[in-house]
């Protein structure tokens, strides 16, 4: 399974399952996590969490 984080302004991301268990991801209380870590490896990606909706499918 393929969590696929859609950043409304920047087209989308998608995390492996195992990059979101590292971070203790979780969709209903870690949001904040994830997005931290999303900056750590994406810098030159300039995201507000107002900009990110996340949906839980696979990989097109």
């Amino acid at each position: 399974m393929i969590y696929q984080v859609q950043v409304l302004k920047s087209g989308t991301v998608f995390f492996s399952h195992e990059l979101l268990l590292q971070v203790g991801y979780s969709f209903s209380d870690q949001f904040s996590s994830a997005m931290d870590t999303f900056r750590m490896n994406y810098p030159d990606v300039n995201l507000m969490d107002e900009d990110v909706e996340v949906k839980l499918g696979r990989a097109s």
